[in-house]
C-alpha cells in the first residue's frame, strides 16, 4: 500500500470510536490503502492529539469528532481545528441529533469554522465510506 491516511476519532463512547475505527480500517483495505487511527475519549485528548501530529509535521487528513461531550464538545473542537488549519483539515462532526437542524445550528454558531458535514449515528457505512473516498482525494500523499 503506497497511500496513508491519518485519522483522529474523537468520540466519549467507546463503542462509537471502536465502530469507527473499524469502519475506516476496513475502507483501507478495500481500497488499498493504509489506515491509521487515533482515538480520543474526549475534546481535551483529541485537541491535544491533532496539535502533537500537527506540530510534528503530519496533520490529520481527516477529524470525526462527537458533538456532545462533556468538556470541550465537538463544536469547539471543530472550531479549534479550523481556525489553525485554515481549511485544510476536514471536520466532520459525528451525533445522533437530527443532521439538518444540527448543521444549520453548527453553521450559524461556527460561520467559516464550521464541520465539513454532520455523519449520524448510528453510523451509515454508505455516507462514511462517501466521506472516505472524498479525503482520499484531499490526501497529499
Amino acid at each position: 500500500m503506497d497511500k496513508q491516511l491519518d485519522f483522529l476519532v474523537i468520540d466519549d463512547e467507546p463503542i462509537a470510536r471502536t465502530v469507527m475505527e473499524g469502519l475506516l480500517e476496513v475502507f483501507g483495505r478495500e481500497k488499498g490503502v493504509d489506515v491509521s487511527v487515533t482515538l480520543a475519549e474526549d475534546g481535551k485528548v483529541g485537541l491535544r492529539e491533532y496539535f502533537k501530529k500537527s506540530e510534528e509535521g503530519h496533520p490529520y487528513d481527516c477529524v470525526f469528532t462527537d458533538l456532545n461531550m462533556p468538556g470541550i464538545d465537538g463544536a469547539d473542537v471543530t472550531k479549534a481545528i479550523k481556525q489553525v488549519s485554515i481549511g485544510k483539515t476536514p471536520v466532520y462532526i459525528i451525533t445522533a441529533d437530527e443532521e439538518t437542524v444540527t448543521y444549520d445550528n453548527l453553521k450559524a454558531k461556527l460561520g467559516s469554522m464550521a464541520p465539513d458535514d454532520i455523519i449520524l449515528k448510528p453510523f451509515s457505512d454508505q455516507k462514511l465510506e462517501k466521506v472516505f473516498d472524498k479525503i482520499m482525494g484531499y490526501s497529499q500523499d
